[in-house]
């Protein structure tokens, strides 16, 4: 191949760009897609193989204090995952006066109390006595 011709190749790659065109013989060959460069592509990026974690769901209860009639100093808390759990529980009014009560709520009254309806139930007898428990 003459000089002239790989100057005229030599130009006229430079003027393609990412259009390159070859030129040998006298014969204008132009490269498949596939030969050319993805403009759309970022060759310094690779492909993450670690999952982006999927984000912990936050609960929509929060622990309840029921309101205790007659009180003497008990509290009684039914917990946002027992709420969520939607079970039956027994709950622990906590000691008053030297002693305690037991709370029995069924799972319908859980699931009642989780949905923002009043509940009342009354506790074990202890001490002579027992108490009426509110929650909502």
């Amino acid at each position: 191949m003459k000089a002239s011709m790989w100057i005229l190749v030599i130009v006229i790659v430079l003027l393609a760009g990412t259009g390159i065109y070859l030129l040998t013989q006298g014969k204008n060959m132009t490269p498949s897609p596939s030969q050319l460069p993805n403009p759309n592509s970022n060759p310094t990026s690779s492909p993450s193989s670690t999952p982006t974690p999927t984000p912990t769901p936050t609960s929509t209860y929060s622990d309840l204090m029921g309101n205790i009639a007659n009180n003497h100093g008990h509290t009684v808390v039914i917990t946002a995952a027992q709420q969520e759990a939607s079970q039956a529980v027994t709950l622990l009014l906590t000691v008053g006066s030297g002693h305690t009560h037991t709370l029995s709520l069924t799972a319908a009254q859980v699931q009642d109390i989780a949905n923002g309806k009043t509940v009342s139930a009354t506790s074990s007898v202890n001490a002579g006595h027992n108490h009426l428990v509110t929650f909502n």
